[in-house]
């Protein structure tokens, strides 16, 4: 099996403080509105390849050098700002770092800018595992369960408990993210034991299976309600787009929720 520890991308968010940028954009494009998408997680690489493909004139926006789609630390959530990049509104479009766009996509949820809904931050943590590459996912739902589920690494496994998993939850992004950068290794080290004391008592056999290689940290993003709400928003002030979801199958959703938001001119 091969060694898996160098090649760990903690989605923390914390990068190096530079402003990467990835073009998607090219001299062809037929459609005359062009966006900025703000985020390189799964829903900002999609919506700027969809609306690329559409004909639009697109440049996406990233934090990091590469795009999430590239880290093994890929979720449904966007990614996660911790300096800010200059957004200005003006008569007609919207400036990013000086470049003008017709509309702006912020996929950060809620990191960049402000939502148009209440939400918490939650920190989080998930566990990293090396197993078989043909071990099969194992999902346990409808209660304070564990899961055990395959990266796109093949070999590497994510490790989370609903009542073990999160951290805390915070009214702003910045709590959320202090909290996540101030875990400790104890920290790390009493929830491993809880979470893998949990997953043993339906996977007896998961110690002998798996070898642990280290942690994940990062923050979601939830919207207050007394439910789960996994759905897709989207949502529109202006000339700013904004996205939340909660499951990644409803990426699909969002660039057709766009257009429709421009269509309709509401």
């Amino acid at each position: 099996m091969p060694n898996l520890e160098k090649e760990l991308h903690n989605g923390n968010g914390n990068g190096n403080g530079i402003n990467g940028n990835t073009k998607i954009d090219e001299d062809s494009c037929i459609n005359p509105h062009s966006f900025g998408i703000i985020g390189g997680g799964w829903y900002g690489c999609h919506i700027a390849t969809s609306l690329r493909a559409l004909g639009f004139r697109v440049k996406l926006f990233e934090q990091h050098s590469d795009c999430y789609m590239k880290h093994l630390a890929t979720t449904s959530s966007g990614c996660i700002w911790a300096s800010i990049m200059p957004v200005t509104v003006v008569e007609d479009g919207v400036l990013i770092e000086g470049e003008r766009f017709d509309f702006v996509v912020d996929a950060t949820w809620g990191h960049y800018m402000d939502l148009d809904l209440e939400v918490i931050y939650e920190a989080t943590l998930l566990l990293y595992y090396e197993g078989p590459s043909e071990f099969p996912a194992v999902t346990l739902v409808d209660g304070p369960l564990a899961s055990v589920y395959p990266t796109e690494m093949p070999g590497l496994f994510t490790l989370s408990s609903v009542p073990h998993t999160p951290l805390g939850q915070f009214k702003t992004a910045a709590e959320a993210r202090a909290a996540r950068d101030d875990v400790s290794p104890a920290t790390i080290s009493a929830k491993r034991a809880l979470m893998e004391e949990q997953i043993m008592h339906y996977l007896p056999t998961f110690l002998k299976t798996f070898r642990y290689i280290g942690p994940q940290l990062a923050v979601k993003t939830k919207p207050l309600g007394a439910y789960d709400d996994r759905s897709c928003r989207v949502s529109r002030r202006g000339r700013v787009f904004s996205v939340m979801s909660g499951k990644i199958d409803t990426i699909f959703f969002a660039h057709e929720r766009i257009l429709s938001l421009i269509d309709d001119g509401s």
